[in-house]
């Protein structure tokens, strides 16, 4: 469990690292785990410094991670202990990104995630371009390789807003249909 005034400090950690390590806005960063908390915070903290997040697949073999990875080209890969066993397989897939590894021991020459918040730090202050790519995330590669699908920053606004008009429009509607008003405490 984490407070939001955790979650803050890690993400914030998680930023000045990576702004640390040269990562700027316009690169990208590979997720490699399952559901972690560490998922959402690593999101986060990329979002935050308009570097794109690439979200990888953990039900991936090693050679759907050698596609993504190798298409992607992410600056710093973040990995879980499965995902960092498939990319030490086959080294040359990394590309000279740097490995961090997430929830497991750290290898000779992978970082380990403790080290990454260790530092603690401010968020960066950067300037973040809404038309820059927020994330990519690969389609299944049901008929071939995964195509890396983006949403740029500006998509993931419109993204919250239509979810924020959708509900307001369906209470309406609901509220017209039965005669009953919602209590706007309640929402």
């Amino acid at each position: 469990r984490l407070t939001y005034a955790q979650a803050h400090a890690k993400v914030n950690a998680i930023a000045a690292w990576l702004a640390a390590q040269g990562v700027k806005s316009g690169d990208r960063v590979a997720v490699a785990m399952r559901n972690y908390p560490e998922w959402m915070l690593l999101y986060w903290a990329c979002l935050s410094i308009g570097v794109a997040a690439v979200g990888m697949n953990a039900w991936w073999v090693t050679d759907e991670m050698e596609y993504a990875i190798k298409d992607s080209a992410p600056k710093v890969i973040f990995a879980d202990v499965e995902r960092l066993a498939r990319i030490l397989e086959r080294p040359a897939m990394a590309q000279g990104a740097k490995l961090v590894a997430v929830r497991t021991e750290a290898p000779a020459g992978v970082i380990p995630y403790a080290e990454v918040i260790a530092g603690g730090g401010a968020m960066p202050q950067v300037s973040v371009d809404p038309d820059a790519d927020a994330c990519i995330f690969y389609t299944s590669g049901t008929t071939g390789n995964p195509k890396g699908a983006q949403l740029t920053h500006r998509g993931c606004i419109a993204n919250l807003m239509n979810m924020g008009f959708s509900g307001q429009v369906q209470a309406l509607a609901v509220a017209k249909a039965t005669g009953v008003v919602p209590n706007p405490e309640d929402a």
